[in-house]
C-alpha cells in the first residue's frame, strides 16, 4: 500500500493554455518581424460562446458564456500621432490604418 503521494503523477497539461501561449508567441514574432523591435505587450483573449441568455450582446442582458480553447492574440506598442496600424499575422505586409476622430 502506498501512502502520501509516493505514486504521484504530473498534473495534466491544459491544451488551451498551450494554444494561448503559442498564439501569443506567434503574435510577438510577427510584430518583431514587421517593426524590428519588441512589442510593449502581448495579450490573448479566448473565443466565447453564449450558452444562455441574449446571444446578441445587448447592454443590459445577462448571458452565461463559456470560453473556448482558441481565441486571438494581439501584440501592441504605443503609436505616435493619431493613427493606429493594424496587421494580421497571416498577411503582415497589408496594413489597415485607422485614424482617431478628434472631438469638436
Amino acid at each position: 500500500m502506498r501512502l502520501f503521494g509516493s505514486g504521484r503523477k504530473e498534473p495534466p497539461v491544459d491544451d488551451g493554455a498551450v494554444a494561448a501561449s503559442r498564439a501569443a508567441e506567434r503574435a510577438e514574432e510577427a510584430f518583431r518581424s514587421v517593426h524590428g523591435c519588441a512589442p510593449a505587450g502581448v495579450w490573448w483573449a479566448p473565443a466565447t460562446v453564449p450558452l444562455l441568455g441574449d446571444h446578441f450582446g445587448a447592454a443590459d442582458a445577462r448571458v452565461l458564456s463559456a470560453a473556448l480553447p482558441w481565441g486571438t492574440a494581439v501584440a501592441l506598442a504605443p503609436a505616435d500621432g493619431d493613427a493606429v496600424e493594424v496587421r494580421s499575422a497571416r498577411a503582415p505586409s497589408r496594413a489597415v490604418r485607422l485614424t482617431a476622430r478628434r472631438p469638436p
